[in-house]
């Protein structure tokens, strides 16, 4: 049995409203969003936005 990792990636406040609300690029982000798992986002993001 070999090892797996997890690659994670990290979404910004930007990038992440981005996903959720429709603004310009948000279908670039939302394809990539959705066709990528281990997304993450930190509590930053709530002080950001």
């Amino acid at each position: 049995m070999g090892t797996h990792y997890v690659k994670n990636r990290y979404l910004d406040a930007s990038a992440l409203v981005k996903v959720f609300y429709g603004e310009q690029g948000s279908g670039v982000i939302r394809d990539y969003y959705y066709s990528n798992s281990g997304l993450c986002a930190t509590s930053l993001c709530l002080t950001e936005a």
